[in-house]
């Protein structure tokens, strides 16, 4: 699986300890994907991941249905010398 960015200490910044109890949880979720969905669009929508309703407000929110279509999918490249992941 993957996995998240380090935790954030305090010395640094709000500590994600704060936070993680709402990790896994459906507005944590709605957050990561409305911020995924920003990338998706090429930074053309869903600007605001701390407040998305400011999105709707002046019409940049895209919703997981009008950006999903919008992924663009790559097809891994074969490295000579590399193991296919059957193989670790």
């Amino acid at each position: 699986a993957l996995q998240g960015p380090p935790d954030v200490p305090l010395s640094v910044g709000l500590p994600s300890s704060v936070f993680s109890s709402l990790r896994g949880s459906p507005l944590f979720e709605f957050l990561r994907k409305h911020h995924v969905g920003h990338h998706v669009a090429s930074g053309l929508a869903n600007y605001n991941v701390c407040c998305p309703g400011m999105d709707v407000v002046v019409g940049t929110f895209m919703t997981e249905e009008q950006w999903t279509p919008k992924i663009r999918y790559r097809q891994a490249k074969e490295i000579k010398g590399a193991l296919a992941s059957s193989e670790m």
